[in-house]
This record gives structure tokens, C-alpha cells and sequence, in this order.
């Protein structure tokens, strides 16, 4: 699917983001649906998981052909998207995760 450039950047992170969640990664309130990075214990072997799951995804040709330029830049948009998300958990002020 042909994309423009704004649309291609979104799926590219809707794509890293769901990759880190099967990771656990990221997180996701069950209350708001919001992502966030937890924790940071264990985020570097989190990371290296999302990054293998990634590259199996890659080898069994599940990411989009042309979404991601490279195995190398779908990895740094993983790691950009668990580094852009909330760190420390729901950002609602009414979330009963708190």
C-alpha cells in the first residue's frame, strides 16, 4: 500500500508500538487503552525482546513490504516509540492504575 509521508511515519509507529507491547515493553492501561513504558527494570532485556520479535516479523515477511527502509530502522522506531511514551504509567488523572 502506498502511503504519504504522515501516514507512513503513523504506521510505522502504531507498528513499533504493538511490537513493544507483545513485548511488554510497553504497557497498556486497561482502563484508557494508554501505552506507557512501566518500570524500568528489565527494560533493556524488554527491549532486546521487542527487537527479536521484530526481526522474526521481518524474516517471516509479516511487517509491510516498504513500510520500514531496513531491519535496522524498524528497530530504532521500536526503540523511539517505547523512549516516547510515559515512563511512569497512566497519564489520567482519574486512573485507578495509580
Amino acid at each position: 500500500m502506498g502511503y504519504d509521508m504522515l501516514e507512513q511515519q503513523e504506521e510505522q509507529r502504531r507498528v513499533s508500538t504493538d511490537i513493544a507491547i507483545k513485548a511488554k515493553a510497553l504497557r497498556v492501561c486497561e482502563f484508557h487503552g494508554m501505552a506507557f513504558s512501566g518500570d524500568s527494570f528489565g527494560a533493556a532485556e524488554r527491549l532486546s525482546l521487542a527487537c527479536q520479535i521484530a526481526n522474526s516479523m521481518w524474516s517471516a515477511g509479516k511487517i509491510e513490504a516498504g513500510l520500514f527502509a531496513s531491519r535496522r530502522d524498524l528497530t530504532d522506531s521500536i526503540k523511539s516509540a517505547i523512549d516516547d511514551h510515559p515512563a511512569t504509567g497512566c497519564t489520567f488523572n482519574d486512573c485507578p492504575n495509580d
